[in-house]
């Protein structure tokens, strides 16, 4: 088998606007791609990804069962917002997503994770990750995280050591500025 180039369908477009006044376009589209291998072939069709583009810098994906708003402040500032299951599932799909945020960026980062209900052990993995090589840059991360299981794990797993827990963004922002 011939491997096929992935193709992008766009399902549906719509746009609103926040409290704020900032005009967000939703874009819902499909990837389709085959993937040709020895074996045979591996199709992976009808993966849906729906992302909002927004004025000035934010933007939001959504997955299956997580979404991830990435703010970008003043150019040394960006805001990592993920909420809903951070599980095995996500950690599949948010993963090059995640550090296509992270690993070039040359700023400071929060990473908020105040409104993620479970967190996967691969996923914890994964946020620390990004977490030591923003702080081997020499750059700040925090991390805001709630009361719960999720905060709660992060705790006991020592993740103060390479990030700033916080329990607001706004604290991040503050602790960061510091």
């Amino acid at each position: 088998m011939v491997a096929k180039q992935p193709t992008l369908q766009v399902k549906s477009l719509s746009t609103d606007a926040d409290a704020g006044g900032r005009l967000h376009l939703w874009i819902a589209c499909r990837i389709e791609s085959s993937e040709a291998g020895e074996s045979g072939g591996h199709n992976s069709d009808g993966v849906v990804r729906a992302f909002r583009l927004s004025s000035p810098q934010v933007s939001t994906w959504e997955y299956d069962g997580l979404q991830m708003t990435v703010d970008e402040r003043d150019g040394n500032l960006k805001i990592i917002t993920l909420a809903g299951r951070f599980d095995l599932d996500a950690c599949d799909e948010i993963g090059n997503d995640l550090a296509s945020h992270t690993a070039a960026y040359q700023g400071d980062v929060i990473i908020d994770l105040s409104n993620v209900d479970f967190i996967a052990s691969m996923a914890i993995g994964m946020v620390m990750s990004h977490a030591k090589a923003i702080h081997m840059r020499r750059n700040k991360i925090a991390i805001v995280i709630s009361e719960g299981p999720v905060g709660y794990a992060l705790k006991t797993l020592s993740v103060d050591q390479v990030a700033l827990l916080c329990d607001s963004v706004e604290e991040a922002i503050v602790q960061i500025r510091d």
